[in-house]
């Protein structure tokens, strides 16, 4: 006959305790806590104590955009779980489960099935093929959400490794609270349209000429404003475009994040807002990179502000389009 300490004998029941306490919190957590994915592209309900919690920047830059991504975060003593969500720019139509069966990135790493549809929302949860608990963030499951103006975001479920132990109820917990799904109040506007923003500080905005399927994120600081042109491609689209235009004091090179140098760039005559401008041109075919930027001082927008401009792409024949619209800029206001 084993005979164990009394003390002993407690501290396991104690602990025993704790740990069932732990499992009802995750399997049994009630989901009354509904919040915006998106900045109100859809809505779900979390557990009771999760948090909209947005990833930390460094001091110099600005926030994360609550139009580009939602990251919820859900506690329980050491182990957490994470909601990302993240705007796509993509769109597609009826054939996105068929889309994602054939894409051999979703082949290779998640089995995949058609989840719910419901307010003209379309939704396909898929479930890795497997799973690395040496990771910093274990995903568990990922949902991807066509919403009713046929544009697509993903949101995927996260949990630390202190987690792992408990992946079945993390995972039954993420299946839960992507079934509360709601539709949201914000579309995307895909047709073609002038866009007016107003330049932090003055009196005086840009207006954005937009070709179909383009929108504009806006992010601030102190002491500067960035406007990004995201251009909406189909799921299975490789190509992508994008542009930026930085106003403010302190602008910094993109060429430089890629660590390219400038002595390997093109120059090419161009206008921006009636003046002149010398675009530096980096141009790699076989790795299908295409840059073009410039910055250039502008005290007609106020003293000592300048202007960047970056028109990004993997694909050359879209720079055209960049830079249609970076030549149809206007600056209005006194």
């Amino acid at each position: 006959m084993i005979l164990i300490n009394r003390q002993i004998f407690i501290a396991l029941i104690i602990q025993l305790g704790l740990f069932n306490g732990l499992i009802a919190q995750i399997s049994d957590a009630k989901l009354d806590n509904r919040l915006p994915i998106l900045n109100g592209r859809a809505y779900f309900s979390f557990p009771t104590k999760a948090v909209n919690l947005e990833r930390p920047t460094d001091i110099m830059s600005a926030g994360r955009n609550p139009n580009e991504e939602t990251r919820v975060v859900f506690d329980i003593d050491k182990m957490r779980m994470v909601f990302f969500a993240q705007e796509l720019y993509e769109v597609s139509d009826k054939r996105l489960f068929e889309e994602v069966l054939a894409d051999s990135s979703y082949k290779a790493n998640f089995t995949s099935k058609v989840f719910l549809q419901k307010d003209s929302m379309f939704t396909i949860l898929s479930s890795p093929l497997r799973y690395d608990s040496s990771q910093s963030a274990v995903m568990v499951n990922s949902l991807l959400v066509q919403t009713s103006d046929s544009t697509v975001f993903r949101i995927d479920a996260y949990i630390s490794p202190t987690a792992f132990s408990r992946l079945k109820e993390y995972t039954d917990l993420s299946v839960k609270v992507f079934q509360t799904l709601e539709k949201g109040e914000r579309r995307n506007n895909l047709k073609p349209r002038d866009e007016k923003r107003l330049l932090m500080d003055t009196t005086k905005s840009f207006i954005f000429h937009l070709p179909a399927n383009y929108c504009i994120t806006e992010d601030k600081k102190y002491d500067f404003q960035v406007f990004k042109l995201h251009r909406f491609r189909s799921f299975t689209d490789s190509v992508w475009a994008n542009m930026m235009v930085y106003v403010g004091d302190y602008p910094q090179f993109m060429y430089m994040d890629y660590g390219l140098d400038a002595r390997t760039a093109t120059n090419e005559p161009g206008r921006f807002l009636d003046s002149d401008v010398q675009w530096m041109v980096f141009q790699d075919n076989m790795l299908r990179f295409f840059l073009k930027e410039q910055v250039m001082p502008r005290d007609d927008i106020s003293k000592g502000t300048k202007v960047h401009i970056a028109m990004l792409t993997n694909y050359m024949g879209l720079m055209k389009e960049l830079e249609g619209i970076e030549e149809t800029i206007r600056l209005s206001g006194n």
